[in-house]
């Protein structure tokens, strides 16, 4: 595996404008960990978030959204994922995360 920032460095410029979705089975944190320097040039981040653990180790919803305010994005829209058949209850949803500009 390689990290984003590894790929991104030949493939993307500083000014370029990104909108970056993820879909990574529960290893979100570690792909944005990952993405550090990438971030900078990133001005949108789709990505599923659960509400109760689905995948071994992942990120909770309330952590990856003060996570990703911490780096200066705001939680712009949200759209139901999937529940849980049985009970209605949401178990997972997608967050598009805005960069806040100074």
């Amino acid at each position: 595996m390689r990290s984003l920032d590894s790929l991104a460095a030949s493939d993307f410029e500083p000014q370029d404008s990104i909108w970056l979705k993820l879909d990574v089975q529960g290893y979100e944190r570690s792909v944005l960990d990952g993405a550090e320097r990438l971030l900078g040039s990133v001005k949108a981040i789709e990505v599923e978030m659960s509400l109760q653990p689905l995948y071994e180790g992942q990120i909770l919803y309330l952590p990856m959204i003060e996570f990703l305010l911490d780096r200066g994005y705001t939680l712009a829209s949200v759209a139901p994922g999937f529940q849980d058949e049985r009970s209605g209850r949401v178990l997972q949803f997608d967050g598009v995360f805005l960069r806040e500009q100074a």
